[in-house]
């Protein structure tokens, strides 16, 4: 016959309280992952993959120059205002197509890039309005300003954008 009372008497086990304290310890161990996660993986991911993307815009125009018979395209202020769909003027399409391989590019909504053809600087503008903390925006422009040679960047807290130049350029 089962006895019931055998195992509600047993002294053996662990109590009510000691099993809480116990779930309340583990609670907070994954309370700290997600806390480091949030705060520094993650910012750390974001930094990386801004850097990247802006990176290979740059080089993207760097390409844009080299087939365009070594002068940035000429491309007014106005022309492309949004890298994500295409434009229709003939300097700003090369660029285009050489940033984002001629299709739709979602992940550059916003950004922008003007080499005026009585100008001598050549300017990259990334945004980045979803960014978690503008702080972060510097540690970008500074990776940026590492990667690529001859290209100076700076950053606009206020509309979350990063704007690289480079000076003493030809735009034809």
């Amino acid at each position: 016959m089962f006895s019931f009372l055998k195992y509600v008497n047993n002294k053996k086990g662990f109590t009510l309280i000691e099993i809480a304290l116990v779930l309340a310890v583990a609670a907070l161990l994954v309370l700290g992952v997600f806390t480091l996660y949030k705060f520094q993986i993650e910012p750390s991911r974001y930094v990386s993959s801004g850097a990247s993307k802006f990176t290979n815009f740059i080089i993207a125009i760097e390409q844009a120059k080299a087939y365009n018979g070594g002068a940035y395209p000429v491309v007014a202020v106005a022309e492309i205002t949004d890298l994500s769909v295409k434009p229709t003027a003939a300097k700003a399409i090369l660029l285009w197509q050489a940033v984002t391989g001629g299709q739709t590019a979602p992940h550059l909504k916003n950004w922008d890039y003007d080499c005026v053809s009585t100008g001598t600087t050549v300017n990259a503008i990334g945004s980045f309005s979803d960014i978690p903390n503008t702080e972060l925006l510097n540690l970008i422009a500074n990776q940026v300003q590492n990667n690529v040679s001859g290209w100076t960047c700076n950053t606009d807290i206020d509309n979350k954008k990063i704007t690289c130049s480079k000076s003493n350029v030809a735009c034809g």
